[in-house]
């Protein structure tokens, strides 16, 4: 399938760009690994992501900040059919903005925030279809130095949706 050959190259591109990103002064770039968290489920196949992104200081006091976050994957899901069993490959791009609020400057900095963006994903069969709602996510986390955890949940607006629960892991500098 067209996506399972080029998803090794975006996946690059994606981490390069998001290396390539340079903090301007009071800013802080990052570049995270997560792991998707769904109450109702144990497996964590399928449920890996990167995301980067960049949040700049809205003020001398470098606790307010404006940014944005960029998060995709790859993965395959089986599709059970009366003749045989399929996979499908899906590409999920999400994109968020986002305010945080960063307590002090020390090595150990709790923050939370909340963002609107979209939630998107391409899924190829036989046939390729484009899956994308606007959504809202609320983050929490702790930068320890230069390391930051943090847990997103997010949730498209539409009424019958569910949040979606995420552990991230990563680097910020």
């Amino acid at each position: 399938m067209m996506l399972a050959k080029l998803w090794p190259t975006s996946l690059c591109i994606v981490i390069l760009m998001g290396l390539g990103i340079m903090p301007a002064e009071a800013a802080d770039a990052y570049l995270k690994g997560a792991v998707i968290v769904h109450p109702r489920s144990s497996s964590l196949s399928n449920r890996w992501f990167v995301s980067f992104g960049n949040d700049f200081s809205l003020g001398a006091s470098e606790s307010v900040f404006l940014g944005f976050e960029v998060q995709t994957a790859f993965y395959r899901v089986p599709l059970l059919t009366m003749r045989s069993e399929h996979k499908a490959d899906v590409l999920p791009l999400h994109g968020f903005l986002n305010f945080k609020y960063k307590t002090g400057r020390s090595g150990f900095r709790p923050y939370g925030g909340a963002g609107a963006g979209f939630v998107t994903f391409i899924t190829a069969v036989r046939e390729h279809t484009w899956f994308r709602q606007s959504a809202f996510h609320l983050v929490g986390g702790i930068e320890i130095r230069r390391v930051v955890v943090e847990l997103q949940a997010t949730r498209s607006f539409d009424k019958v949706a569910e949040f979606s629960y995420t552990l991230l892991f990563g680097v910020v500098w």
